[in-house]
């Protein structure tokens, strides 16, 4: 049996998300600088709630792209529970 060496890897910028458009703009405009900065469009924004794709919607964008492995970044300001239990709860339900 041969073995598919094919490996591409996505990368999902996961924030809370917020009614304030211009905070969640800063989210897109981190993904949009990744892709330019790294010539690639394996970045997908996601949010925890209150804004959309949800993370199970930025998952699928990259699954539909046939990646082997997403890579979550958590973009938040401070190391709390929704980065230590929600996120990796919202990662493991989608």
């Amino acid at each position: 049996m041969k073995k598919n060496s094919h490996h591409k890897k996505g990368f999902l910028v996961v924030a809370h998300g917020s009614r304030k458009k211009e905070a969640n703009d800063r989210v897109f405009n981190l993904v949009k600088g990744l892709k330019t900065y790294f010539q690639t469009d394996m970045f997908e924004p996601a949010f925890m709630e209150l804004a959309k794709p949800s993370i199970g919607m930025g998952i699928k964008a990259l699954a539909e792209r046939d990646v082997n492995e997403i890579v979550v970044y958590p973009f938040f300001l401070f190391k709390g529970m929704h980065f230590s239990n929600d996120v990796p709860d919202f990662i493991e339900k989608a």
